[in-house]
């Protein structure tokens, strides 16, 4: 087991009898959410177990249709589906399909009884086959592990590169025209003030996969730093999509038109 404080290794125990109990609340389920920890069951750095924070998947729901399907890949216990798909609220998004991807069995376990209307699929994002199963779907989110790829049996469908991130993002790709995902900060072709900087992690994913990534703008992402467990990555959110190339379009537009330095700015909708 992981070296958890006391209070952590208290707080997991507590969410261990609540599923043992079943039959769970959505207030009930909200606490495992918060209280399952990742890194009480192994070796939580080998195995890249870093679930998404709470806060910042909730967030996350802002770039969310409301409806269609969609795929969290890498999905852990289905932290960020549950948040940034809406499934906490009152009136949650109206889904015809979640799926969510995982190769933990223990993860996809406790998954299924915190979000059962998913899709479960306990196996690796790389592997073809599970690609085939997954199948298309509107919308692809992950928070994938950070890092080089160790494994030789599974290869992206396009980048043959070496970060296990923009292997993920490749079959996210594959299955979905748009998507986002948590990367470590390094990947993305842009620095902290959103410039756009040289990135060869982000220029062979773009030459693989013919993709331009472009930046989650609804939130700040190292606003959340102190709330990883075990770690604190410096991270951004990438994305691609029409959605992406649209709102690059309209801000290239605005900026193009705007006004000289003092003088007020007036949007006009394109």
């Amino acid at each position: 087991m992981a070296k958890l404080s006391k209070a952590e290794l208290a707080a997991h125990r507590a969410a261990v009898q609540l599923l043992e109990r079943g039959n769970l609340t959505l207030d009930e389920r909200e606490q495992i959410y918060a209280d399952w920890h990742e890194g009480a069951g192994g070796d939580q750095t080998a195995a890249s177990a870093y679930f998404t924070p709470l806060d910042l998947a909730n967030d996350m729901v802002f770039e969310m249709p409301s409806h269609g399907s969609f795929v969290d890949l890498c999905a852990g216990t289905g932290r960020l589906a549950y948040f940034a798909g809406g499934q906490h609220r009152f009136e949650p998004h109206q889904y015809s399909r979640i799926v969510c991807v995982e190769r933990n069995p223990a993860f996809v376990a406790v998954g299924k009884q915190l979000l059962p209307q998913a899709e479960w699929i306990c196996g690796d994002a790389l592997d073809p086959a599970v690609i085939r199963q997954i199948g298309r779907v509107d919308v692809a989110i992950c928070n994938p592990p950070f890092g080089t790829i160790t494994r030789s049996d599974f290869t992206a469908p396009r980048y043959k590169g070496k970060r296990i991130d923009l292997a993920v993002m490749d079959v996210a790709a594959t299955v979905a025209p748009e998507c986002w995902a948590i990367v470590p900060e390094n990947v993305a072709p842009w620095d902290r003030r959103g410039d756009r900087r040289e990135s060869p992690h982000a220029d062979a994913f773009t030459k693989a996969t013919g993709l331009q990534l472009y930046r989650f703008a609804s939130v700040e992402p190292n606003y959340y730093r102190d709330q990883w467990r075990g770690t604190a990555p410096a991270i951004e959110i990438v994305g691609f999509g029409e959605q992406y190339e649209a709102e690059r379009r309209s801000f290239r537009t605005i900026h193009e038109h705007a006004p000289p330095s003092g003088e007020p700015m007036q949007l006009e909708l394109i």
